[in-house]
């Protein structure tokens, strides 16, 4: 005690800060006396033990202070992705709901003018949050935002077309299939997918195929189909794209930058189409576009692209297919549609593909062995 005091001497108020129950920093104090006992049992006058000591000392303490760090960053992680899939969840419930609204809405408006309102609702609803906020963007963001808004674009315009030609139920199975297309392309892009994401992604698709079957199914290769399945591969590229941005983004600005883009994509290809609206139009379709507009696009697909920073692009589309789920339950719940057992048996099937792509893989689990 008095040779810590003369020759190194620690603050009592900073040593208590070191001593918190669980922090394993009290190490390094504990090295450190334990170094001081030693080298004055040796030899009192030479502080080469002493540093030799304490080396070999703090090499353990350093060893114990990164266990834990990867302890505690493999936790939060992984709470993340809980938080993250929770999400994705509420994503589809909205979503879901915007199936019944378009449907609404398709009454007294365009479609690709309602799309171009929509979206560009979604991103005036974000601009104060940005300007409030005011992060500096990332030098990415424009052109990654885009290259998303780009995608998802294509996407909407292709199923608006393809609906001209195919029927409700093939429109959304075929629409479904870009859950089976991301793990796909992730092969030739190397974000390869471990056996749990394809069985959910083929359970996934064979939940659609039997939530969508209408009695229909059974004639397929028309021009509506080709369009599906075009709109099916954009919105894999819109999945992986954001996947790809997301982590080095803000979340809303990314949104934004996406929304615009569809807004503007869509308003043209609304022009060239030759569709037109009244305003009469539009405030009769008020109720239908206020909802796709801020809740559904401004809020829901803003929540997608800050929950896919922690999850699988290939988990979030098996996850957001269950839209098509809730779509179900709200249809039956507020327009008392009907559905035969296939449908129902698709929507329970789509379930368990959520289900299995949520549990631990081996190597999951061989990792919390460990840290236990």
């Amino acid at each position: 005690e008095t040779l810590r005091r003369q020759q190194y001497p620690l603050r009592r108020r900073s040593c208590k800060l070191y001593e918190s129950r669980g922090s394993p920093l009290r190490g390094i104090r504990q090295c450190l006396y334990k170094s001081l006992l030693v080298s004055c049992f040796c030899n009192r006058s030479d502080p080469v033990i002493f540093r030799h000591i304490f080396c070999l000392q703090l090499h353990g303490v350093f060893q114990k202070l990164l266990e834990h760090a990867l302890k505690t960053s493999q936790h939060n992680m992984k709470k993340s992705t809980i938080a993250a899939t929770l999400a994705l969840i509420l994503t589809a419930v909205i979503w879901g709901l915007s199936y019944s609204a378009q449907a609404e809405a398709m009454k007294t408006m365009s479609p690709l003018f309602f799309v171009f309102l929509r979206y560009l609702l979604g991103s005036i609803m974000l601009l104060p949050a940005i300007f409030f906020m005011r992060k500096k963007p990332d030098k990415n963001l424009i052109p990654g935002g885009i290259a998303c808004g780009f995608c998802l674009a294509g996407g909407e315009i292709l199923q608006q077309f393809g609906l001209l030609y195919t029927s409700a139920g093939k429109a959304g199975f075929l629409t479904a299939l870009y859950v089976i297309m991301i793990p796909v392309i992730g092969i030739f892009i190397k974000k390869r997918s471990n056996w749990k994401i394809w069985c959910a992604s083929l359970l996934s698709v064979a939940g659609s195929y039997l939530l969508c079957s209408d009695g229909t199914l059974n004639n397929f290769g028309n021009t509506g189909d080709a369009l599906m399945i075009l709109c099916a591969l954009f919105f894999a590229f819109q999945f992986i794209a954001i996947a790809k941005c997301a982590p080095r983004a803000d979340a809303l600005q990314l949104a934004a930058v996406q929304f615009f883009t569809v807004a503007v994509i869509s308003g043209i290809a609304a022009l060239a189409a030759g569709e037109q609206t009244s305003w009469q139009s539009i405030v009769a379709t008020t109720k239908p576009l206020l909802y796709c507009g801020l809740i559904a696009i401004g809020f829901a697909c803003t929540v997608q692209i800050a929950a896919q920073k922690y999850v699988h692009p290939a988990t979030a589309s098996i996850v957001l297919s269950t839209a098509s789920v809730f779509a179900v339950i709200w249809g039956w719940l507020l327009l008392g549609e009907r559905y035969s057992f296939a449908n129902l048996t698709g929507c329970a099937i789509l379930f368990a593909a959520v289900l299995l792509v949520q549990l631990p893989s081996k190597e999951e689990k061989a990792t919390s062995a460990v840290q236990e």
